[in-house]
């Protein structure tokens, strides 16, 4: 079966993922990934396919979404069932 996208904003996205405490999260992963290799590498679609769950206020087509996924104005876990993609970014 194929999987459903969800297409999300990626404005409200990186205001929503990105605050202290994934910073903090991140830089962590950073450092390990800089002593362990040498580099690290790290994309907001990777944040995205690792989320372990996303509000319904930054998905752009909530019609897609079965009813039985959304608990509590939000989706547990979207990435086994829901591809998930970014809406194409305008710049302004």
């Amino acid at each position: 079966m194929k999987k459903k996208t969800i297409i999300v904003d990626k404005r409200k996205f990186c205001e929503w993922y990105i605050d202290e405490d994934t910073r903090d999260g991140l830089g962590d992963n950073c450092v390990s990934g800089l002593i362990d290799e040498g580099k690290y590498h790290i994309t907001l679609q990777d944040c995205l396919d690792n989320i372990g769950y996303l509000p319904l206020s930054m998905i752009i087509n909530k019609e897609v979404i079965d009813k039985e996924d959304i608990d509590d104005d939000e989706i547990e876990e979207p990435c086994p069932k829901y591809k998930l993609k970014f809406a194409k970014w305008k710049k302004r």
